[in-house]
């Protein structure tokens, strides 16, 4: 999880996120490959946001499966930590990714 001060900064708009993906309205696969090209373009940033949209009544696939991916070894090693995102950036429906830095 980032720290509070991260998510605090985040909120008010002191720390800015550095990159977006939106995976709304994708298929598992295509989000998936989505999240692969996303990781792999964006190494040198930290804070990211991924939307994933909230799905049908608050439980979607995207949602539900985007923890459990970043869990993989293929992603874990880039991955600092990640939390939902605040109501400001798409609340339960979102997490931030923060990255870390300079992993090739």
């Amino acid at each position: 999880m980032p720290n509070k001060r991260e998510l605090r900064d985040l909120k008010s708009g002191k720390l800015s996120i550095e990159a977006r993906l939106d995976l709304h309205g994708q298929t598992e696969q295509k989000a998936f490959q989505a999240l692969q090209h996303f990781i792999a373009q964006n190494r040198t940033k930290r804070i990211t946001l991924i939307i994933t949209g909230k799905g049908k009544d608050g439980d979607g696939v995207l949602k539900r499966n985007l923890p459990r991916w970043l869990a993989l070894p293929d992603f874990s090693s880039h991955i600092a930590s990640y939390a939902p995102a605040a109501d400001c950036h798409g609340g339960s429906g979102a997490y931030y990714v923060f990255l870390k830095r300079g992993m090739v």
